[in-house]
């Protein structure tokens, strides 16, 4: 049975520890602060667990020294385990690498950097524990390995989250932890679905509203009651109750956000519902209203068919944007009725070769094309001429 570090030990370790203030940006002896606490306690009780929150509240900090003290206990125990830092871009992930590699170094842990991992000895065994730092990349991410703890951060900025999604979370051991901890930024649906489906699917969530954050407060007599975009009444509508952090939010509309009200409940909720509500209307960007059509077999691959040939109006257009077929992006045919501007066809796959991709465009061009009908007089009939 995989071991799970304690809050307890946590804060222990916490304690030994020297992490930069991001306000002041000097080494400072760490004090966990309430969020994190919380969120250790929740990851105590439940495997898996999803973490919404405020931007800059420390999560992925003490989420990190868990990896760290996740990976040093089950080595330690004789297991060999594994951890994935997983960010939408490999800079972050390196990053956080980076953070845990200083852990522990300062916790005088036997370690070895190579590239993108931190290896671990375990007790008993010729086999290193390890922390990898992972980037979400498509439908192939983590393909073929195998993990025991999984730190997911930003979900909603994940390339192709879903099917990244779902090909890291088939890495993770029966009996493994993960963790998703993210702002509720513009992205893929994904993150609010599994958050809202809460508790029907296996995911506890835990969410940190702005009032609870120390930090994001401003003293009480810089509050504008009768704020020209925010007045006391609106914010009181929203949820809020603390003056100081009233403050706080109309300091970050001006300064923060550039005034941006739907950005603002996004980066600092009061609640999880204004987080999510501040999203509704743009998530239609990334899962529009589906199109009736019909399936048009064209090989081993399906052309999708939204207004068939006999009902265009002759005129129609098709555009090819290729890549590479490695997965990381989509190449795609699109059929447009010049005159309606419909669109009357599509085909997107991540995964097809130029070769097959031009022999589907043909097959689509053939079914699409007419023979222009020109109305000229017959030889029989020539036109007249002028005298």
């Amino acid at each position: 049975m995989l071991l799970n570090p304690s809050t307890d030990t946590l804060r222990r370790l916490a304690g030994a520890l020297e992490i930069t203030d991001h306000t002041s940006g000097l080494l400072t002896r760490w004090k966990p602060n309430s969020e994190q606490l919380k969120l250790w306690d929740h990851g105590e009780k439940y495997r898996l667990n999803y973490a919404l929150k405020p931007r800059q509240i420390g999560i992925s900090t003490s989420e990190c020294l868990k990896d760290l003290a996740f990976v040093l206990a089950n080595a330690a125990s004789g297991t060999p385990v594994e951890a994935w830092i997983v960010f939408d871009v490999e800079a972050k992930g390196i990053s956080k690498l980076e953070l845990v590699h200083s852990f522990a170094r300062q916790l005088r842990r036997d370690c070895i950097r190579r590239d993108n991992q931190l290896l671990f000895p375990t007790i008993g065994t010729d086999t290193y524990s390890k922390i990898s730092a992972m980037t979400a990349g498509g439908k192939r991410s983590g393909a073929g390995l195998s993990c025991h703890r999984l730190h997911m951060s930003e979900l909603p900025a994940w390339q192709d989250a879903s099917g990244a999604f779902t090909a890291i979370m088939s890495c993770l051991n029966q009996s493994g932890q993960a963790v998703i901890e993210t702002t509720m930024i513009l992205g893929q649906e994904i993150a609010k679905r599994l958050w809202t489906n809460s508790p029907a699917n296996a995911w506890k969530t835990c969410f940190f509203s702005v009032e609870d954050h120390a930090e994001y407060k401003r003293p009480a007599e810089l509050f504008q009651p009768d704020h020209p975009d925010l007045p006391e009444d609106r914010l009181r509508d929203i949820g809020f109750t603390n003056i100081e952090t009233m403050a706080f939010i109309q300091h970050a509309y001006v300064n923060l956000v550039d005034e941006d009200f739907l950005a603002l409940g996004r980066e600092y909720p009061m609640t999880s519902a204004q987080c999510f509500a501040a999203a509704e209307g743009r998530w239609i960007r990334i899962t529009p209203k589906t199109l009736p059509s019909t399936g048009y077999k064209v090989g081993e691959h399906t052309l999708r068919i939204f207004v068939p040939p006999e009902e265009t109006s002759g005129q129609c257009v098709i555009g090819l944007d290729t890549a590479g077929g490695l997965g990381q992006d989509r190449s795609a045919i699109a059929v447009i009725d010049r005159k309606t501007r419909k669109l009357c066809a599509s085909f997107v796959d991540e995964w097809i070769t130029i070769e097959k991709l031009i022999s589907v465009a043909i097959e689509t061009q053939k079914l699409y094309t007419r023979i222009e009908k020109n109305e000229y007089p017959t030889l029989k009939d020539p036109p007249p001429r002028e005298p």
